[in-house]
């Protein structure tokens, strides 16, 4: 079992605090839940009688999860994101498809809860969490409901089928749905805000899951106590709120943001639970000189090039053994990246990872490690580029095959391997 990627939830409430990780083994990935302390081991538990919770129940969209070791794990799923597919349709300016995902979604997130909806009335375990919000009284409520499904956490499947990935947050009293469409929709925006507001701004946005300025206003309050009381009680909305709209904003706009942070890991295992971080101030052009000298045996290094979804470019990777300097090719490494195109890496994970084994035996003496910051639109730029790329050497692939030499060639070749065999 090799670990291939792990965050870690530590800024949260000590109840809350997990790691969740990728591994592969046999050749299939799974994605694993733990608790990072014993508090929060009841939480990570809760997943896997929800899970059983909705499959005695029928509801199929959860995606099944097992106890393992001391927390829980999934198949991972393959699939795209209903938020890929809302930001595809909103670059292709299709408003038919765009309103017609959303609609989708909102029906999954009824059946997400079994369609038992009651009328909202508050509880005191409710006003624990959310506070008290006496505008809610009769809203359509539901238990059990998934607050954290989010559009990124509903996937389409291959053949069709829909997968809820995470289903962290779950409480057994009634929660208004609506609140789950405003997570969404919050999300969406303050993510994409620029893209969206060319394509429908906020209150419009906002409009299609049925949520005016009150309603706004009323779940605003309610998702700022929810998010204190997942981190034990800090005013933590506009701090989560910074951490969507940081990627609204250009990369070097980014830069300038004193929240923004490049973290460099230096473990002795693949854990990474005990490594040491190294945090440095974010800026357009990183270069990074570490001296390795002081800790006994380095075996692994991971680099969070940014702490938000960022594309990086001229990626370089130096490491010193005997006064010599010598460069990590881009094989060398484990990453998160949903693309590489030459020195380019694009990142669409909020916790991008790149990740160095070091070979056995090496006792690495320096890092140097430079890279650049670019813009929000570079992602796609860089897609367009190697499509159009592929493009050019399927072209010349097809002209090749069509060629009298290339067709002789390969009669050659056959009659080689088949002895001339009609």
């Amino acid at each position: 079992m090799k670990k291939i990627f792990s965050k870690f939830t530590r800024e949260r409430d000590v109840r809350f605090q997990i790691e969740t990780s990728i591994y592969l083994e046999n050749g299939e990935k799974f994605a694993q839940k733990r608790p990072l302390t014993d508090s929060a081991a009841p939480h990570v538990a809760a997943l896997y009688e929800n899970c059983k919770y909705f499959r005695e129940k029928g509801v199929t969209l959860f995606t099944e999860c097992e106890p393992f070791e001391d927390g829980v794990r999934f198949p991972f799923v393959k699939g795209v994101t209903y938020y890929t597919q809302i930001l595809q349709a909103v670059e292709d300016g299709d408003r038919t498809r765009f309103d017609g995902l959303l609609e989708t979604y909102k029906t999954l997130v009824e059946e997400s809860c079994g369609k038992e909806f009651a009328e909202f009335e508050t509880s005191a375990e409710f006003e624990a969490v959310f506070g008290k919000i006496p505008e809610l009284k009769e809203k359509k409520a539901c238990r059990k409901l998934d607050i954290d499904l989010t559009l990124d956490n509903l996937i389409l499947l291959p053949n069709g089928e829909n997968r809820i990935i995470d289903y962290e947050w779950m409480f057994d009293f009634l929660v208004p749905v609506e609140f789950v469409y405003y997570r969404a929709a919050l999300a969406l925006y303050v993510r994409n805000g620029e893209g969206m507001n060319a394509f429908a701004g906020r209150d419009e946005l906002f409009g299609k899951f049925g949520l005016g300025r009150k309603e706004q206003e009323i779940y605003g309050q309610m998702n700022e106590a929810f998010n204190a009381y997942t981190s034990g009680g800090e005013k933590s909305f506009h701090k989560a709120l910074k951490k969507y709209a940081k990627k609204s904003h250009t990369l070097s706009e980014w830069a300038k943001q004193s929240c923004s942070v490049v973290q460099l890991y230096i473990s002795e295992d693949a854990s990474f639970e005990n490594a040491v971080c190294l945090d440095f101030e974010a800026g357009e052009k990183i270069d990074l000189q570490i001296d390795l000298k002081e800790f006994k045996d380095v075996r692994m290094i991971r680099l969070d090039p940014l702490n938000v979804p960022v594309t990086i470019h001229d990626f370089s990777f130096f490491f010193t053994v005997n006064g010599e300097e010598k460069r990590v090719e881009p094989i060398g490494f484990r990453h998160n990246a949903m693309m590489v195109y030459q020195e380019s890496y694009v990142f669409a994970e909020e916790d991008p990872q790149i990740i160095w084994d070091i070979p056995e035996g090496m006792k690495p003496e320096k890092l140097h490690i430079t890279y650049s910051i670019g813009e929000q639109e570079d992602g796609r730029t860089l897609m367009k580029a190697q499509m159009e790329e592929l493009k050019a050497k399927e072209k010349k692939l097809s002209y090749i095959e069509g060629t009298k030499a290339y067709r002789i060639f390969l009669e050659k070749k056959v009659n080689a391997v088949f002895g001339g065999e009609n």
